[in-house]
């Protein structure tokens, strides 16, 4: 039931999003901003939204009615983001934040977004059931470049457009991920094989957790995107 409504998007509307989706606050003035996360728990659609966000310590001085945030979340490989106004919250029986409800919202394609340099071990499974231990040199949004060091004789049997499986640990996460890619590109030099892969999955929770770590929002001011207006608004 609950992966039903979650997946029960607004449509029609500039706010694409949908109840239990992860959202980023920023709470305070920039010099003084404070970071947190939420999950959407409701809203009434040109009204408000209806958060529920972790009680930690010094998060409820900033509270304030009539205080700004800005909220950020993500659907479909794209960031989207909008200025808001808090209404009120409720501390029972969790804290729960009202908002109101975005007059515009902009967008920004993490698709194209610049790559991050990284050293994530990596394992490449290719389809013949073969792996190969490798380091991740670089992730994006669209796929990362890999490093593979082999015996001699044991060069990987790859080539250009080649599906492969990528499982990677990113820093800072428990789980373990597994992505489908595609080589692009490949460069061999003796015992060393050098690879551009593009994602070819659209699993979301990977590529969130990509965008997490490449953490886009904290090189953003705001979203420098054109705005959208809201039916009805």
């Amino acid at each position: 039931m609950l992966q039903e409504i979650t997946e029960e998007f607004i449509k029609g509307r500039a706010l694409t999003i949908g109840i239990g989706t992860t959202l980023q606050l920023q709470l305070g003035e920039k010099s003084r901003e404070f970071k947190t996360t939420g999950v959407l728990a409701g809203l009434i659609a040109n009204e408000y939204l209806i958060i529920r966000i972790p009680a930690i310590p010094g998060i409820l001085s900033r509270l304030g009615e009539g205080s700004s945030v800005i909220v950020r979340y993500m659907y479909a490989g794209n960031v989207y983001g909008f200025l808001s106004t808090i209404l009120t919250c409720a501390r029972k029986p969790a804290l729960i934040l009202f908002i109101t409800y975005p007059t515009s919202v902009e967008s920004m394609n993490l698709r194209k977004a610049k790559r991050l340099q990284c050293l994530f071990p990596t394992v490449l499974k290719l389809r013949n059931n073969d792996d190969y231990k490798a380091l991740m040199l670089d992730i994006s949004m669209e796929g990362c470049r890999i490093y593979i060091e082999y015996a001699a004789g044991a060069s990987p049997e790859v080539e250009i457009d080649q599906k492969v499986d990528l499982t990677f640990q990113i820093t800072g996460l428990a789980e373990v991920q597994t992505i489908e890619g595609k080589i692009q590109n490949l460069k061999k030099d003796g015992r060393l094989a050098e690879m551009g892969i593009v994602f070819c999955s659209e699993d979301e929770a990977i590529l969130n957790n990509v965008k997490l770590y490449i953490d886009s929002f904290s090189s953003l001011e705001f979203l420098p995107a054109v705005k959208t207006p809201i039916e009805g608004v």
